[in-house]
């Protein structure tokens, strides 16, 4: 949704465990993005559609989802 946080926020804050990793403006935090070489997502449960989703977004190469019990 980020049509929603362009038009919405000046700033965003990126938050891990409760303890803030990244902020900035969005030019900022894609530079940031942009430079990383991989980022992993750990998420309890995978839907097709998202994982779809997150393979349309600019500068996304490469999605894997991998099911584990």
């Amino acid at each position: 949704m980020m049509e929603e946080v362009e038009q919405l926020c000046d700033r965003l804050y990126i938050m891990d465990h409760g303890e803030i990793i990244a902020a900035g403006t969005k030019e900022e935090l894609l530079s940031i993005l942009s430079t990383e070489d991989t980022i992993k997502v750990e998420l309890s449960k995978i839907d097709e559609t998202f994982v779809q989703n997150v393979k349309m977004i600019e500068g996304v190469r490469k999605v894997e989802a991998s099911h584990s019990q």
